[in-house]
């Protein structure tokens, strides 16, 4: 069989639930009876069976199959020249009197190695500075942003009709991908990159001799909180506001234990739970947030008042320079020395330029500890803003973004979600599209959906500059 065939040997390319030597192969593919051998298991249609051999056979079938199977994979219909390659390849296996299952396991191998399939490429006109992307890159587009995978059957369908560079169609398309369950991956996706916990569990841990109580499957459902509550403002069309405060938030038996709601919360599913005081709301006070801008055995005001600038409002500080040491091990046991030394390390000329600005928003959190639980002890929240006003605590800090800063907020977060959508970072050009975003928003009071669609109907998402 090696001399015969140039490609992998027909028993690496079989789709059965279970092994089977060479020689019962090869005594199949030779016609030889074999009762032992079951039918393959791979399914060219989703819930159907694999077509047998004695049932559907030859060139027309296999063409069938492949024109099919291309079009998911190349996410787009297939050239003539990439049906009769890879119907070429088929042949030389079908002609040599392999069975039509196996024979079809050759194009469908390559298929699944072409950079078709693993990369994302879209038509590029020849001549022309700036082009519209055509119907069928859009239907790509749109899935990708919204599930993370390849257009469904109605979206393709769409895609080759020319339907999506309408956009009416667009819109009606967008509302039904944000609807079906499949969306939960852009919000798993985003939610994670942009809040900056996707390590939480994984590259970043509480300490287990100081926390023991904070399980992996604990940090799991820290890190889905925030995917709830994004997801539930998106399909219920909420202000984007309420992500800075909300009276309420999802939880399920696992994270009720860990915010002291399991009174109200048993079993794995999510719930949505109103809050009984301020303590919590919005994501500044979400224990996925309050951890990973945290020590592993301590609370960092720094960390935390940096999370709030970079992740929140996108004013990210500068790098603290190289010659300053950071803050001794024993600050760990004591906020109030905690406190003393953050003064102690303001009071330097070289560091008080950033940690001004920086650490009250940190301080104002110190009611939490570093897992984002409610200390028993009350704690000095007291902190007074680089500009003068004075916070004390959460609810402060939280009403002086909704007041102050509700604005760069919304701004940020416009310029993270188009980044998302696109798939690259934003350059200076695109900064006209974000200011229009933002116009439409402020006119629908930051309504959540009007930022789904203004970023779809977009230019830097509906155009192309020829590279």
């Amino acid at each position: 069989m090696e001399e015969q065939f140039s490609y992998p040997g027909i028993e690496d390319l079989r789709f059965y639930s279970k092994a089977f030597s060479e020689e019962t192969i090869l005594d199949y593919t030779a016609g030889r009876h074999y009762e032992g051998l079951p039918e393959a298991a791979f399914h060219w249609h989703p819930g159907k069976e694999s077509p047998r051999p004695e049932i559907i056979t030859g060139r027309h079938a296999a063409a069938e199959v492949l024109d099919s199977f291309l079009g998911k994979v190349f996410r787009r219909p297939p050239t003539e020249d990439e049906t009769t390659r890879y119907l070429t390849l088929f042949l030389e296996s079908f002609d040599a009197d392999v069975p039509f299952d196996l024979a079809m396991q050759v194009p469908i191998v390559t298929a699944l190695s072409s950079p078709s399939f693993l990369l994302r490429s879209e038509e590029t006109p020849l001549g022309e500075e700036l082009y519209a992307v055509s119907s069928i890159d859009m239907a790509s587009r749109l899935s990708y942003f919204l599930w993370s995978s390849a257009p469904d059957e109605e979206l393709m369908s769409a895609g080759v009709a020319g339907r999506l560079v309408d956009s009416d169609e667009l819109l009606r398309q967008t509302d039904r991908m944000l609807a079906d369950d499949k969306a939960i991956r852009f919000f798993e996706r985003f939610v994670v990159q942009w809040l900056r916990t996707e390590g939480l569990g994984d590259t970043f841990r509480p300490d287990a001799d100081r926390f023991p109580e904070v399980s992996k499957s604990r940090m799991a459902a820290m890190r889905q909180e925030g995917v709830m509550v994004f997801g539930d403002i998106i399909r219920e069309n909420r202000s984007l506001l309420r992500l800075l405060d909300d009276q309420s938030t999802f939880m399920n038996q696992e994270l009720a234990a860990h915010y002291g709601y399991e009174e109200l919360v048993t079993g794995p599913e999510w719930q949505k739970v109103q809050l009984r005081d301020s303590n919590r709301g919005g994501l500044l006070t979400q224990a996925a947030v309050l951890t990973v801008s945290s020590s592993p055995r301590r609370t960092s005001p720094v960390f935390r008042g940096k999370w709030v600038l970079d992740v929140l409002l996108g004013e990210p500080p500068p790098p603290p320079p190289a010659s300053v040491p950071p803050l001794p091990a024993e600050a760990e046991n004591s906020g109030a020395s905690l406190r003393e030394l953050l003064a102690a390390h303001r009071s330097q000329a070289v560091c008080a330029g950033c940690h001004d600005k920086i650490d009250p928003y940190g301080l104002a959190l110190e009611q939490y500890d570093a897992v984002g639980r409610l200390r028993t002890d009350e704690q000095n929240t007291f902190t007074t803003l680089w500009n003068g006003e004075t916070l004390d605590g959460a609810t402060d800090l939280r009403r002086f973004l909704l007041e102050e800063k509700s604005n760069t907020f919304i701004r940020h977060l416009t310029k993270k979600l188009l980044s998302y959508a696109l798939s690259r970072d934003l350059t200076f050009p695109d900064e006209r599209s974000v200011y229009t975003i933002l116009q439409r928003l402020e006119n629908e009071s930051f309504q959540a959906r009007t930022l789904i669609h203004e970023i779809v109907l977009s230019e830097p998402f509906r155009y192309r500059k020829n590279p």
